[in-house]
């Protein structure tokens, strides 16, 4: 993007305004081009997708397991 630190809190301010996206200014640092910059918001929402997606299935995991040993536990009790 070029420029430095006040630019890129004008650039900053602006995608919170066009986009209503808070971007950390150090990501802005790290990835210096608009190309880049892309590219790792798009990858940004893809690693929210698989953490959820993770989160989801651990849940089920957990259900599933829960649900055997009340199970188990209803078969001692007979």
């Amino acid at each position: 993007m070029g420029g430095h630190s006040l630019s890129i809190v004008q650039a900053q301010t602006k995608i919170k305004e066009v986009f209503d996206k808070e971007i950390n200014v150090v990501d802005m640092f790290r990835y210096p081009t608009i190309s880049a910059f892309a590219k790792s918001m798009e990858n940004g929402a893809e690693v929210v997708k698989e953490a959820v997606k993770k989160s989801q299935d651990r849940a089920a995991k957990q259900r599933e397991a829960t649900q055997m040993a009340q199970k188990r536990l209803r078969n001692r009790k007979r």
